[in-house]
């Protein structure tokens, strides 16, 4: 039985690093993933914009820099770039900070064939992002949590 995650327009499937889907439905009985469940629920529309962000700028990048040598179709609005775009999974991490899992997001995307698209968040917080391996590495979230 597979668990989705919906974030406004996309539907991701839910996982943890590492995968298994017991060690998932450990995870989600814990307060901390319940809460930061419904943190994601009660704001799916500000977090699909600010992933909406940080992809808009990979893209823009990706457009400047390849598109002469490369088929990077040009697109004028988010909705023609969500149509470039495939929500891969949601991964939340095991890794807590004052009562919130980190969450990643990752996509396939045209434009990034080889290493798609992960974004860390924590609550509204972009932690990291670049190639997909961004939703899923645990230490990213680890690391980030030490700081504060």
């Amino acid at each position: 039985m597979s668990k989705d995650l919906q974030l406004k327009d996309w539907t991701f499937e839910l996982s943890t690093a590492p995968s298994s889907q017991t060690e998932l439905e450990e995870l989600l009985k814990t307060k901390s993933a319940q809460a930061t469940l419904q943190y994601i629920t009660e704001n799916q529309g500000t977090l699909q914009q600010l992933l909406m962000n940080v992809i808009r700028n990979d893209y823009d990048q990706a457009f400047e820099l390849y598109s002469e040598d490369e088929e990077i179709p040009e697109v004028q609005n988010d909705d023609e770039l969500k149509g470039l775009l495939m929500p891969l999974g949601a991964t939340i991490h095991e890794t807590v900070k004052d009562g919130f899992n980190y969450v990643g997001f990752g996509f396939d995307c045209s434009w990034q064939e080889e290493h798609g698209i992960g974004v860390l968040m924590y609550k509204d917080r972009i932690v990291q992002h670049g190639g997909e391996d961004h939703a899923f590495l645990e230490y990213m979230a680890e690391d980030d949590a030490k700081l504060d």
